[in-house]
């Protein structure tokens, strides 16, 4: 080392020492240094959110042009549906110009990082030196920040992905990202940077598994997340039908008296601190009871309920009137951030092994799952249009053939996945996989709406000009 090192290192060690504050991870941070030594001057303010080495680069990532196209060029006009195989990044680029604000839903279930080595690449941890060449901290003594190396190249991954999924979404339109306990926390400040914090919806709670074994740390794991976020604040959920478990439950049984179904009885009478006011008047009950007090509706909407039977006082007719309500005019309940009677993963695997024939894909999410989103998030009706652009087994294709036969819908589906190999002979990457599952299930589903499929293939070579032409003079119009 030279005396000119040494100085440097005697004058850094200094400073860690009287300012241990001013050091991240066992450096010297400047901006800290700044703020501690001349705080009135440090004009910068530090933003709130999340921040990793690389975060810049990755997130302009998604304004790079498309090297690739589509082979057929997709036309959902001609295929109501798609499935395309390729990476994702580079066809959402190239989607972006012709899809922009037409995406109703979208739904992915990317890699989890949970450092395993599985067929599609679950492991995004740096090597030390490629982290501190972005940027990263090290850690005390200079050892690395282990942390940092294993989550900044997963955020590096998901980040221009997301953006270009904004882009894609309607105005009225939502993402759904199923996640795990290891990123959960990460993506949640990732979608906050891109979708707005605002436009959060729900951080869902879905059980994935319901045998108990020790995955580690003295928990057994059997739930994981979905994290929802809207694209802005016209997009509007639909409630969920009535199980026949609460029917059973909340509703009477339909009798002599109202046979049109299940009933219970609803209040009719105003509360105190009512908006509205409410309307006072007297009636009658078949008791003679006389009960005088203020209403939710008019005197002319009472006796048209009365007229109709729809009125219930109790079981010897004196109590104060009720009106009734059955289970087949409900408007459903809004869906809760708990999803604890959908199939799990292990049912999942067992579809689609029946499907195919064969066990190939190791977790599937359920179709029941990605029709609860559907529920939620689109319409029958409108042609609605859903993305999965970490298609998988090709379950979301799957779940809106099915969806559309039950309620007569016309949902469309593109599918994305990149050719991972599987090692199996037949079915050679995941996404023959997903194109395989999607075109039974389609078989088995009896419907006859065309299926595109498309690959990505190189962009060809821009044509070579005359030998004497000059790159650099602008060409006319």
């Amino acid at each position: 080392m030279t005396g000119g090192d040494g100085e440097r290192e005697a004058l850094l060690a200094a400073i860690r020492a009287a300012l241990p504050e001013a050091t991240r991870g066992g450096r010297l941070d400047l901006d800290r240094l700044a703020a501690l030594l001349e705080p009135s001057q440090v004009a910068r303010a530090e933003p709130f959110g999340l921040a990793w080495p690389g975060s810049r680069g990755a997130m302009e990532a998604a304004d790079l042009p498309a090297s690739g196209l589509l082979s057929p060029p997709l036309d959902l006009e001609v295929a109501g549906h798609a499935v395309i195989e390729g990476e994702n990044l580079e066809v959402m680029r190239g989607l972006s110009a012709r899809l922009v604000d037409a995406v109703k839903l979208i739904y992915i279930d990317p890699p989890y990082n949970t450092g395993k080595a599985f067929t599609y690449e679950d492991n995004w941890r740096l090597s030390a030196r490629d982290y501190a060449a972005l940027g990263g901290q090290g850690g005390e003594q200079g050892e690395p920040e282990t942390q940092g190396r294993r989550h900044a190249p997963w955020l590096s991954m998901m980040a221009p992905r997301l953006r270009l999924a904004r882009r894609l979404l309607r105005k009225d339109g939502s993402i759904f990202i199923s996640i795990d306990e290891r990123e959960v926390h990460h993506l949640r400040l990732l979608m906050d940077a891109i979708f707005g914090a605002e436009h959060f919806v729900a951080c869902i709670t879905w059980q994935r598994k319901k045998e108990t074994a020790s995955d580690g740390g003295g928990f057994a794991i059997k739930a994981e997340y979905i994290l929802c976020y809207r694209r802005s604040s016209k997009a509007r959920f639909a409630n969920l039908p009535l199980s026949a478990q609460y029917v059973a439950s909340a509703y009477r049984r339909a009798d002599e008296r109202h046979p049109e179904g299940p009933w219970r009885p609803v209040p009719i009478t105003a509360s105190k601190g009512h908006q509205g006011g409410g309307y006072t008047y007297a009636v009658v009950t078949p008791s003679g009871r006389v009960v005088e007090r203020k209403w939710l509706c008019p005197e002319s909407t009472y006796r048209r309920y009365e007229a109709q039977g729809r009125l219930y006082f109790g079981l010897e007719g004196d109590a104060i009137p009720q009106r009734v309500m059955y289970a087949a005019e409900s408007r459903g309940v809004a869906p809760d951030n708990l999803w604890v009677d959908l199939a799990t993963n292990k049912e999942g695997k067992k579809a689609l092994v029946e499907l195919l024939g064969e066990s190939i894909y190791d977790t599937p999410k359920p179709v029941g799952l990605l029709r609860r989103i559907l529920q939620i998030a689109t319409r029958p009706e409108g042609g609605d249009l859903v993305l999965d652009f970490f298609a998988g087994s090709g379950t979301t294709g799957h779940a809106v053939m099915e969806a559309n036969v039950e309620d007569g819908g016309d949902r469309r589906f593109i599918l994305i996945q990149r050719p991972e190999p599987t090692g199996h002979a037949r079915l050679a990457t995941i996404s023959d996989i997903c194109r395989e599952r999607v075109l039974r299930a389609a078989v088995a589903l009896g419907v006859d709406t065309p299926i595109g499929l498309h690959r990505l293939e190189p962009a060809p070579d821009p044509p070579a000009g005359p030998p004497d032409s000059d790159a650099r003079c602008p060409k006319g119009p």
